[in-house]
């Protein structure tokens, strides 16, 4: 016999994969001390390859515990810490958050690593 909740995802034909709540719950423990960005750059400026991007960071996150950057695809990164403390650490310092609105042209921006 399937479960309550397996049946009603049944009843719904459509496709869905069931997580077990265990699952599920360790699946957000490991995201907490990941990131996801985006390089912007000024239009005509050549986006760093992976390998330059890692060299770069390396220099100014030294202090940090072990930390990685994953390519995810065009110019958008995810960036894994070994630590929440040094997540919050380069949030302020390094990255910048900000909404997207109206006045926020990306093609005429520039990323500049600050430090």
């Amino acid at each position: 016999m399937l479960h309550k909740d397996k049946e009603k995802l049944l009843l719904w034909a459509i496709p869905a994969i069931w997580i077990e709540e265990e699952d599920y719950m360790a699946g957000l423990e490991d995201c907490k001390n990941h990131l996801h960005g985006r390089i912007i750059l000024s239009k005509g400026d050549a986006p760093p390859t992976h390998l330059d991007l890692n060299k770069k960071l390396q220099l100014v996150w030294k202090a940090l515990g072990p930390w990685k950057v994953i390519l995810l695809d065009k110019g958008f990164y995810e960036f894994e810490f070994s630590s929440l403390e040094d997540m919050r650490w380069v949030l302020p310092s390094f990255l910048k958050l900000f909404s997207k609105t109206k006045d926020i042209v990306p093609s005429t921006m520039k990323s500049v690593l600050a430090g």
